[in-house]
């Protein structure tokens, strides 16, 4: 279940410097629930809206932030999808 969605297409890579640019890229931008699994996948840019900052995503079981089942900071918009896609088909999650 998609409880919060601001994921846009929008690649930081090559980005000008542009504030309103980078106010799009804030520390919550994604976070989808699986209660059956009681699973929580939390996407978000940090520091919030910095072009220095990279897209950081952990899959969660329950809301254990201290230890998060997995997780990956990238600036890659394509990486991030890539192991959202790959973490939330993971048969043993």
């Amino acid at each position: 279940m998609i409880e919060h969605n601001e994921l846009s297409q929008l690649a930081p890579d090559g980005a000008a410097d542009d504030l309103q640019f980078w106010l799009c890229f804030t520390e919550d931008l994604l976070q989808f629930r699986n209660p059956r699994k009681d699973l929580l996948l939390d996407v978000g840019w940090y520091p919030d809206s910095r072009p220095d900052g990279a897209f950081r995503a952990v899959l969660l079981r329950g809301e254990d932030w201290e230890r998060p089942v997995v997780a990956c900071e990238t600036r890659s918009l394509a990486v991030l999808v890539e192991n959202i896609e790959k973490w939330l088909l993971w048969p043993h999650v």
